[in-house]
């Protein structure tokens, strides 16, 4: 069998074989499927959701401790 000359073309067997010797197992690692994507996206979405919960408590809080503070300015003043 003869060494194959670098200015050969290069046949669909070869480039067939190339591809999942070295490009698809780097495209693997380098891309995520779907389904990953769509985990993480509901992941990340469902803990916005937690953070926001958190935020909208901690904003009520504050107005209603700002209301509060007002309320006790205003009674000592009248005292």
């Amino acid at each position: 069998m003869r060494k194959k000359s670098c200015q050969e073309p290069l046949t669909l067997d070869e480039l067939i074989s190339y591809n999942q010797k070295a490009l698809f197992p780097f495209l693997k690692e380098n891309f995520v499927v779907t389904k990953e994507f769509q985990e993480f996206k509901n992941k990340t979405l469902t803990n916005l959701d937690i953070i926001q919960k958190k935020l909208d408590i901690l904003l009520t809080e504050k107005t209603m401790r700002e209301y509060q503070e007002k309320k006790e300015k205003k009674l000592w003043q009248l005292l």
